[in-house]
């Protein structure tokens, strides 16, 4: 009895094994299609956001879960935000990059309509491209007080020079608390680093 219990298990991880495989074949890979964004929005709009394994397999889409998920927040999701980041946003990710590192998810709850993906891609082909061009680490200590002694206030004076907004939304700072707080910083530590990191991405050593 238990050979045949046994017998009978394997058969059935043996099918499983099998659907898997076909289905793994079936997915499709490579840029999504316009009929694929509407099947997958009109999906979430019936059953709402979520269980993204469970809506792969049910919505038509022969795709995997992790990419219906990755699909909907980084380009579908009705509330993302468009075009570059605002310098109040630059300034919010380098200090808050600081703090947390390469938690792209975390940083991306304190920038509304901004993804973890548009977050960290910032961070590559802006902040560690400078750092290649001065050929130190992006990490180190050197680079961290250079874009805290040069390129925070750079970006804090484009912000000064900008029309001042009336009303604040989701959870950033105020322009004039940020200017405070760096104030304070630079007061306080009255670094000299070896190179300067401007916001319009050139790099420049003091004279």
């Amino acid at each position: 009895m238990s050979q045949r219990k046994g017998a009978m298990a394997a058969a059935v991880t043996s099918s499983k094994h099998h659907e898997d495989q076909e289905m793994m074949m079936e997915l499709r890979r490579g840029p999504w299609t316009l009929e694929e964004d509407n099947l997958l929005m009109n999906y979430i709009a019936c059953h709402g956001e979520g269980r993204w394994n469970l809506l792969a397999r049910c919505s038509g889409l022969k795709r995997t879960g992790k990419s219906c998920r990755l699909r909907w927040l980084n380009y579908l999701k009705p509330d993302i935000k468009r075009g570059n980041l605002t310098p109040e946003e630059q300034l919010l990710i380098l200090e808050l990059h600081s703090k947390w590192g390469n938690r792209w998810s975390r940083i991306a709850q304190h920038l509304p309509g901004r993804t973890d993906n548009e977050i960290k891609n910032y961070w590559r082909t802006r902040v560690q491209k400078q750092a290649r061009q001065l050929r130190v680490d992006a990490n180190s200590a050197v680079f961290r007080d250079a874009v805290r002694c040069y390129w925070m206030p750079r970006l804090l004076e484009k912000m000064g020079a900008r029309r001042p907004r009336t009303t604040t939304t989701g959870r950033q700072r105020r322009p004039q608390q940020l200017r405070r707080r760096h104030g304070r910083w630079r007061r306080k530590r009255r670094l000299r680093v070896p190179v300067v990191v401007v916001a319009d991405g050139r790099a420049r050593r003091p004279g």
